[in-house]
């Protein structure tokens, strides 16, 4: 996929369907691999500020508000969607690295004092 921009959501139109793409397992683990998962969402009702969105699979939708110019959990395109969900999961391996990291710092930190202390690791 190429880093092109994102489109900018600009106004919403009622009956309009968005979307948004997040990653699930094939099988009971991570062996089969993953696929894409499509949540698509119609526009519902406009507000001054942004517009209510439902699931169009949901047997008894709960809407959900977005933002006019800030939507950042769907997309009007399923290009933008997978975009957006490459940027979550880039998100996501930046903040596991960082707890990997901190949590391999601790545990070399609780060895050494360990060791200090004559005991063993």
């Amino acid at each position: 996929m190429s880093a092109a921009p994102m489109e900018a959501p600009g106004q919403f139109v009622v009956g309009e369907i968005w979307h948004r793409a997040d990653g699930t397992p094939r099988g009971e683990d991570l062996s089969s691999g993953v696929e894409i998962w499509w949540t698509r969402y119609r526009v519902e009702r406009l507000t001054p500020k942004g517009a209510w969105l439902v699931d169009v699979r949901a047997h008894a939708p709960k809407p959900r508000w977005a933002a006019e110019g800030c939507v950042r959990w769907c997309s009007r395109t399923e290009g933008d969607a997978l975009r957006q969900l490459v940027g979550r999961k880039t998100r996501q391996l930046r903040v596991l690295a960082a707890e990997t990291e901190f949590a391999m710092m601790t545990m070399d930190a609780a060895r050494s004092a360990l060791q200090q202390e004559g005991g063993a690791a």
